[in-house]
């Protein structure tokens, strides 16, 4: 059973940071700058854990003192301590980093059981703020956790029989989750294929497009229905049938089952003799 909680990437933002260093009246100073090494990275809700790194711009030399920043969760949709937790709050260059060293932030990624789609979070980085800041430098960086979990929409049976003088007829389709729990809806849109034999307006009222929604904390097995309307006639016939289809499905990690059809046979009741 996996870990509890929360909700859909993640985004780190970055406040450059700068140092000065050799700075004397009426010459130009050269900035020391931590900056994020990349702009944007992903990962999988699944690992343990994601590296996020930090260069160090350096251009006139050896640190002669140590440089550390701090690590500050800023915003973002992930929960801190449900979906993820940061194992280095702060960072340290050490006297004689050399221009181009990175240090590391560690994200601690905790799995859940949630259907929720992608996440995110902002961290920004706060510390030394004197000289120059690098205008190159990616001010921003946006980690994308991919959710683990998937579920599927079927339906409930490949078949069922009615009666023509039944009126409405239930076709019910089931949520299959393996496990999980959706957090954000997911629904499908079931379709009149138009290739059974039954007519249309005549057999039954013309199905046209119907959505199913399997609300957020649906799981495993959950069962929602569409109707088809049905239609007695005075006509001695055989068995008809109406073919509906699930057209597609919307939400995160979501996707068609199997049975994705269901057949409905229409029994008339002048040939079973139904009414005589």
């Amino acid at each position: 059973m996996k870990k509890s909680v929360v909700l859909p990437s993640l985004f780190l933002a970055l406040v450059a940071c700068t140092r000065t260093i050799g700075a004397r009246e009426g010459t130009d100073t050269t900035s020391v700058v931590v900056r994020f090494e990349v702009p944007s990275s992903s990962t999988r809700e699944s690992n343990s854990s994601h590296a996020v790194h930090l260069r160090l711009i350096a251009d006139q030399g050896p640190l002669e003192s140590a440089l550390t920043v701090s690590v500050i969760d800023s915003s973002g949709t992930l929960v801190a301590g449900a979906d993820y937790r940061l194992r280095s709050w702060n960072v340290t260059f050490p006297i004689g980093s050399v221009d181009g060293q990175r240090r590391a932030i560690t994200v601690e990624v905790l799995d859940d059981s949630l259907l929720e789609g992608p996440e995110h979070v902002l961290l920004a980085l706060h510390g030394p703020s004197l000289g120059r800041v690098s205008r190159d430098a990616p001010l921003t960086h946006e980690v994308t956790i991919m959710d683990d979990e998937r579920v599927s929409i079927a339906f409930d049976m490949p078949a069922s029989m009615a009666d023509e003088r039944g009126g409405a007829h239930d076709v019910w389709l089931r949520l299959v989750a393996d496990g999980a729990t959706t957090a954000v809806p997911i629904s499908a849109v079931v379709v009149d294929s138009r290739s059974g034999s039954a007519v249309s307006d005549r057999d039954y009222v013309a199905f046209g497009t119907q959505t199913v929604t399997f609300e957020a904390g649906s799981t495993d097995g959950a069962v929602e229905r569409v109707v088809l309307e049905l239609q007695a006639d005075v006509l001695e016939e055989s068995e008809e049938v109406v073919d509906l289809s699930i057209d597609e499905v919307c939400g995160p990690g979501a996707s068609i089952g199997n049975p994705s059809n269901h057949i409905v046979s229409i029994v008339n009741d002048l040939v079973r003799g139904f009414g005589r």
